[in-house]
């Protein structure tokens, strides 16, 4: 329920929330980039960080995705061994042309970071 009884477009409403979700990833990404301290500092302060955050997503990251990925291809009843060989180069050869693995990792920082990732597979 909306909070004001005034009526509201469901697209002005929607955009009321993507914002707030824009303004909670830049926190995540911020305190993920170092800036952990809220505030300004006082004059002569001086704020250490140890960001931790960062090596320990990184860290989790790498172990979710140690490696590229490999295609095994399943032949059928009556596929040719060399066609699943071939299908095999092929897909491997896609999968780094397109440095895929690359991509994978940081989507897999950005699911750790933010908590919010997509995966498309056709």
């Amino acid at each position: 329920m909306f909070p004001s009884t005034t009526p509201v477009s469901l697209a002005a409403w929607l955009d009321g929330l993507d914002s707030q979700r824009m303004n909670r990833y830049r926190e995540l990404l911020d305190f993920y980039g170092g800036q952990q301290w809220q505030g300004r500092p006082r004059v002569g302060e001086t704020r250490l960080v140890f960001n931790y955050a960062r090596v320990l997503v990184r860290k989790a990251a790498s172990y979710l995705m140690p490696a590229p990925v490999s295609f095994d291809v399943l032949p059928g009843d009556s596929t040719d061994p060399d066609t699943v060989r071939r299908a095999e180069r092929a897909l491997n050869a896609v999968y780094a042309q397109h440095e895929q693995h690359t991509i994978d990792f940081q989507s897999a920082l950005d699911a750790a970071v933010l908590g919010a990732v997509a995966f498309k597979v056709n």
